[in-house]
């Protein structure tokens, strides 16, 4: 069981990666074989060309591990630059990127905005489209402008034939109360002359009633009924209510002087 942590190992796997174990395992055989020599009873100058061999290839080493040690040195500073600029272009790059996701919502949001206007655009102009044009709206009018016009003649019509018969309605009622009044003054004289006022007066009762009916035809009336030759009979139906009327006064006139 290894008695070093995973970090320690993975550091010393690193390290022996990164040095070459050629020259180290050179100065090793250099170093067992010094030994040897000064553990054995051997010539000094055997031991001095061996420690002369180490000294050699333990400063060689050296001057590998220190060169080594420099440029590898060298080469961290520089990735390590490296890598702080790239981290600085890709943080440019986030803030850049950030930066034109606003833009690009903004244009969204213009986008869905205009959108809509033109939506509604499309709605208002369908509507225009359902709308009369100026035109046939201007025709309409005109037409609905002499359909009043004919109306207002009609209704004129209807109500200076309506007031007629009211001044002839009430004409009669006082030519009736006239004759009641004369009547009620008047002493009986004789069974003729008797049964004249009780014809005068069935006289005037048909008058009186002809003309109501006559009043109350003409209210119920549209205006579309009013016709040229509605007007001609009525206004002979007037003149024969009118000879009838004065008739009738000349006898009453006639019966009081008797």
């Amino acid at each position: 069981m290894s008695l070093l942590d995973p970090n320690s190992e993975e550091a010393i796997i690193r390290v022996r990666l990164a040095t070459d174990q050629r020259p180290l395992k050179k100065l090793v055989r250099r170093f067992v074989s010094l030994k040897r020599a000064a553990e054995t009873s051997q010539s000094p100058e055997t031991r001095q060309l061996l420690l002369s061999a180490f000294l050699t290839d333990l400063a060689l080493y050296e001057v590998n591990i220190l060169t080594k040690q420099s440029h590898i040195q060298r080469m961290n500073v520089a990735q390590q630059n490296d890598f702080r600029e790239d981290l600085d272009s890709v943080k440019n790059e986030i803030e850049q990127t950030r930066t034109d996701i606003g833009t690009l919502k903004d244009e969204l949001e213009n986008e869905k905005s205009r959108r809509a206007h033109m939506l509604e655009y499309d709605i208002v102009a369908k509507k225009c489209i359902e709308i009369q044009s100026r035109e046939e709206s201007e025709r309409n009018m005109a037409a609905l402008q002499q359909e009043i016009e004919s109306l207002n003649m009609q209704k004129q019509k209807i109500q200076e034939a309506l007031d007629y018969r009211k001044l002839l309605f009430k004409n009669v009622v006082n030519a009736l109360h006239t004759m009641k009044e004369a009547i009620e003054n008047t002493d009986t004289s004789s069974f003729s002359s008797n049964t004249r006022r009780i014809n005068n007066k069935k006289k005037f009762a048909r008058i009186g009633s002809s003309s109501a009916s006559l009043a109350e035809s003409d209210l119920a009336l549209g205006g579309d009924d009013v016709e040229e030759g509605e007007e001609a009979d009525g206004d002979r139906r007037r003149s024969s209510s009118e000879e009838e009327e004065e008739g009738a006064y000349k006898d009453e006139t006639r019966m009081d002087e008797s």
